[in-house]
């Protein structure tokens, strides 16, 4: 991630950023045609795999020297993507914060109950299967915050940039932090 101009939009980011382009590879990568991880790579190219490895992060290196603001989204099935500007950025922020309190809680949950060694039998089952609960019920969350990763680098690239974006973006991470929170004060660790 680099943010080093606070205050440009995505458009001007993204475009400045292909400006520093030194060929298609990079162009498709800046557009959102391929994957950042270079999970995408087929035949020849995927036999070169270092090189454009190399390509990816000379673009990552020229847009953090240039102060193009851009951050590296996570989307549902770990599909890695730049976002441009500060909204985006914000966005996919607040998300990696409400994925990181999830991570936080859930090995709260582990190391509280899963290797209890005081108490009864029942009370660890009890304890393991919360923690399974948990982890089940924060998968499904992660899920939605990572398609809202990628709803926010879809409407950037787009420039639907809309209140009602904000809105369900920030109800997404709120919605997550509540869980997390819910689950604190309903099972003291």
């Amino acid at each position: 991630m680099c943010n080093k101009e606070p205050g440009i939009a995505w458009k001007t980011a993204r475009a400045a950023a292909l400006k520093l382009c030194k060929g298609s590879y990079q162009h498709d990568l800046i557009m959102g045609h391929q994957a950042l991880s270079g999970a995408d790579l087929r035949g020849m190219a995927q036999k070169y795999a270092a090189g454009y490895a190399r390509s990816r992060r000379a673009i990552q290196i020229a847009m953090c020297e240039a102060g193009i603001p851009f951050n590296v989204g996570v989307g549902e099935h770990g599909t890695t993507f730049l976002v441009f500007g500060d909204w985006a950025t914000l966005k996919i922020e607040n998300i990696k914060d409400a994925k990181k309190a999830l991570d936080r809680r859930q090995r709260e949950l582990y190391s509280a109950w899963m290797f209890i060694t005081n108490g009864t039998k029942e009370e660890r089952e009890d304890g393991q299967k919360h923690a399974r609960a948990f982890a089940r019920d924060a998968s499904a969350v992660r899920g939605n915050l990572a398609r809202m990763a990628e709803y926010v680098q879809k409407m950037a690239r787009l420039g639907r940039i809309t209140p009602s974006v904000t809105r369900i973006v920030d109800k997404c991470v709120h919605n997550a932090l509540a869980f997390v929170q819910w689950d604190r004060d309903n099972f003291a660790v």
